[in-house]
C-alpha cells in the first residue's frame, strides 16, 4: 500500500503524526479520528523515520482496540514489517510481558510461570481469608474488600501503608485481609490484574538498571485514551519515557467518565506541567455528526470549568435539529421512543443503527416492554435483560416457590440468597430425603432442619420455611407477596451500602429492585386479576416473547452511557434527562461529580451521526414513592427549548379529540372517549378502556391515537 500522509490526513492530524520529537498531547474531540492518528503515527515512525518496531510501545485500554490497531498498522506498512517486535497492547498485557521476563528479580518468591487470577478468583480468595481470620463474610463483604484493595493498588498503596488509613470497619478489615491476600498470592505464584502494573513499578524502583533497560528500549511511546489513566498507569508511562522523552498521548478530557474505576481526569489536564515543552494539538474536525448535534454538545460541555477549550465542527452539514420529547411517566417516555423508532424504520432506517442510551440499567425495563409491544427487535449491551438480572431473579424465585412449593429450581436459588449456611452438602442431603419421601425439595426441608442442632443456621432455615408459607398464604395479592419478600427475605438489606463512598454495583442492584417493585405497583393498578399467579404469568410471558426475538444481534441497542463510549449510531435516543437521573442523584451535591455527569451526557449525545433525540419525564416513581421531576439542567445548557426552535418534536403535538372518538393508548389499549374538558389551560380526556376501565388522562401526555371503531 502506498502511504500518502498528506492526502489521508487533515492538517492537524498530519501535524500530530509528524511531531516525533519530545512529548505531544493530542486532544482528540469526539469523532475526530484519534485511532487514525495513532495508527498513522505508528506507520510514520516505522516507514518514514525508520524506527524499529521493537523500539515502539503503543498502549490501549482494551484488547479489542489493540487488535484493531495492529491490523490497521499491518495494512498500512505490511504485516512482516509491523510485526517485527512491535509492543502493542493494554497496560496489563504489556506489563505481563515485562514480568514474564523479569519477575524473579523482585525476589518475592514469584517465578515466570505465574498465573493471573480473575475477579471471581479474587472474591473466592478473600472469602477464604475472611474465614481464616474468623471474620464473617456477611459482615465484611468480600466484593467490597476486593474493590478497596484494587483502589489501593491503583494508587500505589501497599498493605502496610493501607493499615495507616483504616478508620471504618470495612477499611480496617481490608487492611487485615490485604496483608494475608498478598501473602497467599505470593505463596501460590498468583497475580491479580492490579499486580501486573504495580509489580512492574515496584521492580523499576527496586532495580533501576531494569527501568533503564526498558526506558532506553522504547524510543517512542504512544498512549490511547489518556483521559482514563489512573495514578499507577501514569507512573508507569512516566518511568518508561524518561530516557527518550518521546511520548505521545491521545485523549479527550471531555470524555473522561470513569472516575469510579480510578481514572483521574486531572492527569491529562496536567500533561503540559508534567512534560515541560510538550506540543499540544487539538483535533476539532468531527467526521461523525451533523453540526446541529455538535452545536448542542459544544454548548453543554463548555459549562465545565476544568477542561481544555475546544469546539467541534464538521463538513457534514447542519442536519436535523436535536429533538426534545417530554413525557409524563417512564411508560409514556418508552412509548414515545418506540413510536419514534417505528417512524424511523418506516422511513428506511436499519434497526441496527438505532441506540437508546440511559444512565442506569434499571431504566431498561419499561423500554424493553414498549419495544416488545411494538414488535421492534432489540438487544442489550452493558447489562443483562431486566428480568434476567441476579437480584431480580432472586426475588422472583421467592415468589415462584411461594406460589408453587414444588418448584425445585426456585428453591435451589432462593434457599441460600441471602446466605443461610445451606451449602452443597446440605442440599444433597435434602435432595436424598425428598427422593425417599416423594416430596419436593422445599417440602422436605422442614423434616431435614428438625435434625439440626439449635443455632443460627436452623433459625434462618426455619424462618425461610415460614416466609415461603406466608407468601403462599397471600398469593391472591401479588403486591402483598412482593412486600413480604422485600421486608422479610433479607434480599434488599444485602445491597445496602453503609459506607461514605459510592458503591456503584450495589447502587445499581438496589435500583433494579426498586424498579421491580414499581412493576408490581403498576400491575396492581392496571390488572383485574391482581394475584401472584397472574403476575408471575405476565413476567413469564414477557420473557417468552423476549426469547422469540432473533438472537443474531439484529435490533435496536439498549445501552448505558458508560458502555456506549467508543460507539456510534445514525440515530440516538438519550432517555431520562431529569435531575436525579441524568445527572444521577448521587452527583447533585458535588461540582466535580456534576462535571463528570456532564461529560457522560456529552459522550451519550456525541454517539449520534444523523439525529439525536432527548427525552425526559415530568413524573417518575421509585421504591420510595413518586414525585415531580425537574428536567435535567443539561437540556437548558444545550439550549434545547421549544421557544428556540419550532422544529423541536414535542409530545404536546396530538390529535384533537371529541366525545365518542375511539382511541388507542400504547399501554391501556383501545377505548372510547367519554368526555374532553379543561382545567385551567390543561386539557383532560376521560376514556373507557376495554381492558382497564375508565381512566382520566392529561391529553398533552397521553399520546392517544384516533382509530376507526370496530
Amino acid at each position: 500500500m502506498l502511504l500518502d500522509f498528506e492526502q489521508d490526513l487533515n492538517p492537524e492530524q498530519l501535524r500530530a503524526v509528524e511531531t516525533t520529537t519530545g512529548p505531544c498531547l493530542v486532544l482528540a474531540g469526539a469523532g475526530s479520528g484519534k485511532t487514525r492518528v495513532i495508527t498513522y503515527k505508528l506507520a510514520y515512525l516505522i516507514a518514514k523515520r525508520g524506527i524499529a518496531p521493537s523500539h515502539i510501545m503503543a498502549v490501549t485500554f482494551t484488547n479489542k482496540a489493540a487488535g484493531e490497531m495492529r491490523s490497521r498498522v499491518d495494512a498500512l506498512v505490511g504485516t512482516d514489517l509491523a510485526r517485527k517486535g512491535l509492543w502493542i497492547g493494554t497496560f496489563h498485557s504489556l506489563c505481563g510481558r515485562i514480568l514474564r521476563e523479569q519477575i524473579e528479580k523482585l525476589e518475592l518468591g514469584y517465578t515466570n510461570r505465574f498465573i493471573i487470577i480473575d475477579e471471581d478468583d479474587r472474591i473466592r480468595l478473600v472469602r477464604q481469608i475472611l474465614k481464616e481470620l474468623n471474620m464473617d463474610p456477611k459482615t465484611y463483604e468480600p466484593q467490597k474488600i476486593v474493590y478497596r484493595m484494587s483502589d489501593a493498588k491503583s494508587n500505589l498503596v501497599g498493605p502496610e501503608e493501607l493499615s495507616d488509613f483504616g478508620y471504618s470497619y470495612i477499611e480496617k478489615a481490608t487492611a487485615a485481609v490485604y496483608k494475608l491476600y498478598q501473602k497467599r498470592l505470593q505463596q501460590g505464584n498468583l497475580l491479580d490484574f492490579d499486580d501486573l502494573i504495580a509489580l512492574v513499578i515496584q521492580l523499576f524502583k527496586a532495580q533501576p538498571d531494569i527501568e533503564e533497560h526498558y526506558s532506553s528500549k522504547f524510543e517512542h511511546i504512544l498512549v490511547d485514551e489518556y483521559q482514563d489513566v489512573n495514578k499507577m498507569q501514569y507512573e508507569l508511562i512516566k518511568r518508561l519515557s524518561k530516557v527518550h522523552g518521546n511520548v505521545t498521548v491521545v485523549g479527550d478530557d471531555d470524555q473522561s467518565i470513569y472516575a469510579f474505576r480510578g481514572a483521574n481526569s486531572k492527569l491529562i489536564l496536567g500533561f503540559e506541567k508534567d512534560y515541560p515543552g510538550a506540543t499540544v494539538i487539538k483535533l476539532e474536525q468531527n467526521y461523525r455528526s451533523t453540526q446541529s448535534i455538535l452545536d448542542a454538545a459544544n454548548s453543554l460541555v463548555a459549562r465545565n470549568r476544568t477542561r481544555f477549550s475546544k469546539r467541534l465542527w464538521t463538513d457534514n452539514g447542519t442536519g436535523a435539529p436535536v429533538h426534545l420529547f417530554e413525557a409524563l411517566t417512564p411508560e409514556d417516555e418508552a412509548s414515545l421512543v418506540s413510536s419514534a423508532i417505528e417512524a424511523l424504520i418506516r422511513g428506511g432506517a436499519d434497526v441496527r443503527d438505532i441506540a437508546v442510551i440511559y444512565r442506569m440499567n434499571s431504566q431498561s425495563r419499561v423500554l424493553e416492554e414498549a419495544l416488545i409491544s411494538a414488535a421492534i427487535p432489540y438487544q442489550i449491551v452493558g447489562g443483562l435483560k431486566f428480568y434476567e438480572r441476579q437480584e431480580v431473579r432472586d426475588v422472583l424465585a421467592y415468589l415462584r416457590l411461594g406460589f408453587n412449593p414444588g418448584d425445585n429450581l426456585a428453591f435451589e436459588r432462593a434457599v441460600n440468597h441471602p446466605s443461610r449456611g445451606f451449602g452443597d452438602k446440605s442440599l444433597a442431603e435434602v435432595k436424598d430425603l425428598a427422593a425417599a419421601r416423594g416430596l419436593s425439595w422445599f417440602l422436605a426441608l422442614p423434616e431435614w432442619t428438625a435434625t439440626l442442632k439449635p443455632g443460627k443456621t436452623k433459625d434462618k432455615l426455619d424462618a425461610f420455611v415460614d416466609l415461603i408459607a406466608r407468601i403462599g398464604a397471600v398469593s391472591d395479592s401479588a403486591i402483598d407477596a412482593v412486600n413480604l419478600v422485600f421486608t422479610s427475605s433479607g434480599l434488599l438489606e444485602q445491597y445496602k451500602d453503609e459506607s461514605d463512598g459510592a458503591d456503584f454495583e450495589l447502587q445499581s442492584k438496589r435500583e433494579n429492585l426498586e424498579e421491580l417493585m414499581r412493576t408490581v405497583d403498576e400491575f396492581n393498578g392496571m390488572s383485574e386479576d391482581r394475584s401472584l399467579g397472574a403476575y408471575l404469568s405476565q413476567v413469564a410471558l414477557m420473557q417468552d416473547q423476549d426469547s422469540m426475538k432473533p438472537g443474531t444481534g439484529r435490533g435496536v441497542l439498549l445501552i448505558t452511557a458508560h458502555s456506549a463510549k467508543g460507539l456510534e449510531f445514525s440515530y440516538v435516543f438519550v432517555v431520562g434527562a431529569e435531575e436525579g437521573v441524568f445527572p444521577h442523584r448521587r452527583a447533585l451535591d458535588s461540582s466535580a461529580d456534576i462535571e463528570e455527569e456532564r461529560r457522560l451526557f456529552y459522550v451519550a449525545c456525541t454517539r449520534a451521526r444523523k439525529e439525536l433525540f432527548i427525552t425526559y419525564c415530568t413524573q417518575r416513581s421509585s421504591y420510595y414513592g413518586s414525585g415531580f421531576q425537574e428536567p435535567s439542567r443539561f437540556i437548558k445548557e444545550m439550549e434545547l427549548t421549544r421557544e428556540r426552535s419550532a422544529d423541536v418534536v414535542s409530545s404536546h403535538e396530538r390529535a384533537e379529540l371529541i366525545d365518542g372518538d375511539t382511541v388507542m393508548h400504547n399501554i391501556f389499549g383501545t377505548g372510547k372517549v367519554l368526555e374532553v374538558f379543561y382545567e385551567g389551560n390543561d386539557q383532560y380526556v376521560v376514556v373507557d378502556f376495554k381492558k382497564v376501565g375508565i381512566k382520566k388522562l392529561a391529553a398533552q401526555y397521553a399520546q392517544l391515537k384516533k382509530v376507526q371503531p370496530l
